[in-house]
């Protein structure tokens, strides 16, 4: 009985730890969504930059277009 106790233990712990190690991503997967939201924020900081600096164009030429 005993035996047959510590058996059955071991293989739902070798079950569970195989169970967990088949459902953890990689870490390949990790960096690449990593690098997606780094390509994606950068993305966003680059049209905010352009059009802040299309703003300033225009605000610039109106200046210049009232100062005549």
């Amino acid at each position: 009985m005993k035996s047959l106790t510590r058996l059955l233990t071991a293989l739902m712990a070798a079950g569970l730890i195989l169970f967990v190690a088949g459902c953890e991503k990689s870490t390949g997967d990790h960096l690449e969504d990593a690098g997606d939201s780094i390509s994606k924020a950068a993305d966003k900081a680059g049209d905010a930059v352009g059009d802040a600096v299309e703003d300033a164009g225009d605000s610039v030429e109106d200046a210049a277009d009232k100062a005549n």
